[in-house]
């Protein structure tokens, strides 16, 4: 018992009361796993006045873990690395199938080097040689701003924080971190979120924010989207050392309202599920 103490508190000096958050930039050969599972699932009613016009169920899920190793970074910034998708699909299921239609992308379990010069993204395998369009298409996507910085790292880096003290995340942070996931365009995010205490996660040393993060976004008229909500329950940790997302488990509800047309023609469309999401990094 002893000796599992003693670790921990190496571990984590400032266990005490504060802890103090440090960005440590990637260097040439660094590497980790990247690995995500966001999962949507609800229950859509189309209504015109009080008749039922339509009624659909649906689950998606994406799947996505990938490696990357640096191997080159200038001024700070990631210039040239090795990435393997493991793994990269997607499926939906909806009425009527027995099983979800899975989609594989055509990256998976392929290894490609990503370079940038003057701006520009160059992929080809490993060997320097090249690859399909679609492959190259897709990882130029993938990687259009090389490894962007951690969205918490301007909030976090050098500064000390105590445990059980609320954490104010700007809203652009969480902008930035809830588009990645593609998930409500011009959602507005609302947090309240509390450092809960420390943990290991992935071979890093992470501080816990626990709490719900709510995100709604309005009504959009013109292309047809409807008000969207969800109020996600769970922990964010973020990585002591360098400022990254460690670990994300977040779920809870999801509620969708909107109306189509006018007059007598108008639809209402109202439905409410579940959102789901998970991944995370760990070292190689």
């Amino acid at each position: 018992m002893r000796l599992i103490c003693a670790a921990f508190v190496c571990c984590f000096p400032l266990l005490a009361q504060d802890v103090t958050f440090q960005f440590k930039p990637l260097q040439p050969g660094d590497a980790r796993v990247k690995s995500t599972i966001n999962t949507v699932s609800i229950d859509v009613k189309v209504m015109r006045g009080t008749t039922a016009v339509n009624s659909q169920a649906t689950e998606e899920e994406d799947t996505k873990e990938k490696s990357e190793t640096i191997l080159a970074v200038k001024d700070g910034e990631v210039t040239a690395l090795k990435v393997a998708y493991w793994i990269n699909k997607s499926s939906a299921k909806r009425p009527g199938d027995e099983k979800p239609a899975e989609r594989i992308e055509p990256v998976s379990g392929k290894s490609y080097k990503v370079e940038q010069h003057n701006g520009t993204i160059l992929v080809t395998d490993e060997l320097g040689g090249a690859v399909p369009d679609a492959e190259k298409d897709f990882v130029s996507r993938d990687y259009s701003q090389m490894i962007r910085p951690s969205p918490f790292g301007k909030i976090f880096s050098g500064k000390t924080f105590t445990l059980g003290q609320k954490v104010e995340l700007p809203p652009d942070a969480m902008k930035e971190f809830f588009g990645r996931q593609k998930l409500l365009p011009g959602a507005e995010p609302q947090f309240d979120l509390t450092l809960k205490e420390l943990r290991q996660s992935g071979g890093y040393p992470c501080a816990v924010l626990a709490g719900s993060i709510r995100i709604a976004a309005p009504e959009d008229k013109i292309s047809n989207r409807p008000a969207a909500s969800f109020e996600l329950i769970g922990e964010i940790l973020v990585g002591v050392e360098n400022c990254w997302p460690v670990h994300v488990a977040l779920e809870g509800p999801l509620k969708i309202s909107g109306t189509q047309g006018d007059g007598a023609a108008a639809i209402k469309i109202e439905g409410s599920g579940k959102v789901s999401i998970k991944g995370g990094f760990r070292k190689l």
